[in-house]
């Protein structure tokens, strides 16, 4: 649907009533109204669009467009776009980081000063600032720190080993002596944390990974928020994951099965920390059964609600791409006899219906659904494929065609581990690769494949040093690390880069904690922490 458009890479989409509103990375705004089945694009010139924000209210279609320089707001009327009002940020006020509504009328926005102001819907007159309010009680907001305290604070939460015990106070001579204030408001902050909260971040029954998970929940990290509950989740089901064989090395080592002590200790693990599924908004990086799951379920939702030809036919695919043929040859033939396509159908029911019983024919398939895909039938040929189980050979031309999307959920619903892999490793390098750019996402799909070792490499690479250095701690917890050299150095680096973090940030016995597990390059950073700090 989208490349029959001018739309580029959509960043943010509202839903409202019968419009839907797409705002994309080259600042297109696009109305698509479903009831009418119209589309009326604007382009704004004003680049990345952040965030689209409807106003409440029955009937009411105005919205707001946030962008890297400021907003607009914009009404629909009769199926035309007309701006109502617009703001330069931060030449006419603060930069702005949010957008929503108050009222039906009232756009409101939060400044990266600290406040949150209530305007007009020309934007010309504001109402209040939450700086000028007096609050009846202190609020837990580890954000109205500077940025240097609230850095400080959220290591401190995530993890203290250089501690014999987890408290909630950094003592006074923890950091410089200029940083006496700072102190002072990063325990003010410490006792306003909710109680229950505070007593249960020092026992977590995950350790780090879900004292960290806790952490970024209160500090609205939604990137960081996720990619902690997979890691919970990971740690948790930890023997699903058992590393395979690299093929340079030989399998001769003797393996002891049923060994009581490692059962009785595995029990006792399962009966302590349990194992659920992810939710199904995690998608991509759910484990395969239950994405698999998810997506036969909301197949049969969708094929549930059936009402036209082409929605049939759409769930009809997608039985033959997941394997469920014998619903797939139903849905083929309730095409009505005076649909053009009714002759065609009946022929993908018997060919459907028969490949399970003739496994003669393969080659036969193979080479027409290649010739399918060579002459731009790629979803008929990738059906070919699934149908004679193909699936790897199915989602490699899918990814050559840049059909990242179908090619994983292709690969996660019917494909083995071992194919699975090879594919979302594929997908990992594009999403590396300089032009899309999404290393976050990438590192939730390795986590996914249980390549721990490389998660940890990649945080390295992205300067993520804290990340890295917690999840290197988790994994350590949980032993979910190998001893090879390689991996080894790879953490000392980490712990090393995190120490030098801590040492500017001016939090010594931190630093020098990290810096003795950092080894030899750590012992030398230690000599120039002790003489920094003199």
């Amino acid at each position: 649907m989208f490349s029959k458009t001018n739309i580029g890479t959509i960043k943010c989409i509202a839903w409202k009533g019968d419009n839907i509103v797409f705002g994309d990375q080259d600042g297109q705004v696009s109305v698509w109204d479903l009831k009418l089945k119209t589309q009326r694009t604007i382009h704004t010139r004003r680049g990345w669009i952040k965030r689209i924000r409807f106003a409440p209210g029955r009937g009411n279609t105005k919205f707001g467009v946030l962008y890297l320089d400021g907003m607009d707001i914009f009404e629909l009327k009769e199926g035309k776009l007309e701006m109502l009002s617009s703001l330069k940020s931060p030449k006419e006020i603060a930069k702005i980081i949010d957008i929503d509504w108050a009222g039906s009328d009232r756009p409101v926005i939060a400044t990266n000063d600290g406040c949150v102001i209530v305007f007009d819907i020309l934007l010309k007159l504001s109402h209040c600032k939450i700086e000028d309010l007096e609050l009846p009680d202190n609020l837990f907001s580890p954000h109205i720190l500077p940025s240097k305290g609230a850095l400080l604070m959220k290591y401190f939460l995530h993890h203290q080993p250089w501690s014999d015990k987890y408290t909630f106070k950094i003592e006074a001579g923890g950091l410089r002596e200029e940083d006496a204030k700072l102190v002072e408001d990063i325990n003010r902050q410490f006792s306003l944390i909710d109680r229950d909260l505070a007593d249960y971040l020092p026992v977590c029954k995950f350790g780090v990974a879900e004292r960290c998970l806790l952490v970024a929940s209160y500090y609205c990290e939604d990137k960081n928020r996720k990619r902690m509950t997979k890691e919970d989740n990971q740690a948790s089901s930890g023997d699903r994951f058992v590393p395979q064989t690299p093929a340079y090395k030989e399998t001769n080592d003797l393996v002891v099965l049923d060994n009581p002590e490692e059962q009785e200790k595995k029990f006792q693990e399962k009966q302590l920390y349990g194992c659920h599924p992810l939710e199904s908004y995690f998608d991509t990086i759910c484990d395969n059964l239950s994405y698999k799951k998810y997506q036969l379920d909301r197949v049969a939702l969708h094929d549930s609600k059936r009402a036209t030809y082409d929605h049939t036919k759409k769930c009809a695919e997608n039985y033959v791409m997941l394997g469920q043929t014998d619903r797939a040859v139903q849905l083929f033939l309730e095409t009505e006899p005076d649909n053009n396509i009714y002759y065609t159908d009946c022929l993908r029911a018997c060919l459907v219906a028969s490949i399970r019983f003739s496994g003669a024919s393969q080659s036969t398939i193979k080479l027409v659904a290649t010739n399918l895909i060579a002459n731009g039938k790629l979803t008929e040929g990738v059906q070919l494929l699934c149908l004679i189980n193909k699936g790897l050979d199915a989602c490699r031309y899918l990814q050559t065609y840049s059909e990242w999307d179908l090619a994983v959920w292709l690969a996660k619903s019917t494909l083995s581990y071992s194919e699975f892999a090879e594919v979302m490793k594929r997908w990992v390098d594009h999403l590396c690769s300089p032009h899309v750019n999404q290393k976050s996402k990438a590192v939730l799909v390795q986590l996914s494949l249980g390549q721990f070792s490389k998660v940890l490499e990649m945080l390295y690479g992205m300067r993520q040093f804290n990340r890295a250095a917690c999840f290197a701690e988790a994994c350590t917890q949980f032993g979910l690390l190998d001893k090879s050299d390689d991996t080894v150095s790879l953490v000392e680096a980490v712990y090393l880069e995190y120490a030098r973090l801590l040492s500017n940030l001016g939090y010594r016995e931190a630093a020098e904690h990290y810096c003795t597990k950092a080894g030899e390059k750590g012992e030398q950073f230690l000599k120039e922490v002790k003489i920094l700090f003199t």
